[in-house]
């Protein structure tokens, strides 16, 4: 029988250990490496896709800009409007989502374009062209219940209107008499 020391049995299992989590870990480190770009989504605030040629009116004042990456995260996320200086958006909150606001905005044509760069300083760019117009106010959840009670009202003076002239044709007597109908029960019915 062939005895080896404690001392040998452990430094052959240290060995083998260390070689062990120095491959595991490489790999590891290899899977982790960022190549892709962050993935951006553009949504109007009234919940319209934000793409070229959208209209944009006095409902819809602000861009929601969405920015992903999953694996090194966001670093910074920039806009520019027509072909201005970049400027920084607030910080993404919990859902990975940042507003850019249209107010100052002259109304017309105008480009707005988006830049979101992540953590290993990969970027992604999303350009659109829209048109601002103020004097446009498209139906919304906000301005609907106005739009009923602004129905409601005239349908209501409407009905007033012409109660009070009926009224007043009783009072002068300008309506003739009404009859008043009475069955017979012995009269056959036909």
């Amino acid at each position: 029988m062939h005895r080896t020391s404690a001392l040998a049995r452990l430094a052959f299992v240290t060995i083998i250990f260390a070689s062990f989590t120095m491959t595991a870990f490489s790999n590891v480190a290899d899977a982790l490496v960022d190549t892709s770009a962050p993935n951006l989504e553009l949504i109007l605030s009234d919940g319209r896709p934000f793409v070229n040629g959208t209209l944009i009116d006095s409902s819809s004042m602000a861009i929601i800009c969405l920015a992903i990456d999953d694996l090194s995260g966001i670093q910074s996320v920039k806009y520019s409007y027509d072909g201005g200086a970049f400027k920084n958006t607030d910080s993404l909150d919990d859902l990975h989502r940042t507003t850019i606001s249209l107010y100052g905005l002259k109304e017309g044509a105008h480009t707005l374009v988006v830049r979101a760069t992540n953590s290993a300083n990969l970027t992604s760019e999303e350009s659109v062209g829209f048109s601002l117009d103020l004097s446009v106010v498209a139906p919304s959840a906000s301005n609907a219940g106005w739009v009923i009670l602004t129905g409601a009202v005239a349908i209501f003076g409407f009905l007033l209107a012409v109660f009070l002239v009926l009224s007043d044709k009783r009072k002068r007597g300008d309506t003739p008499p009404t009859e008043e109908i009475v069955i017979d029960p012995n009269r056959p019915i036909l």
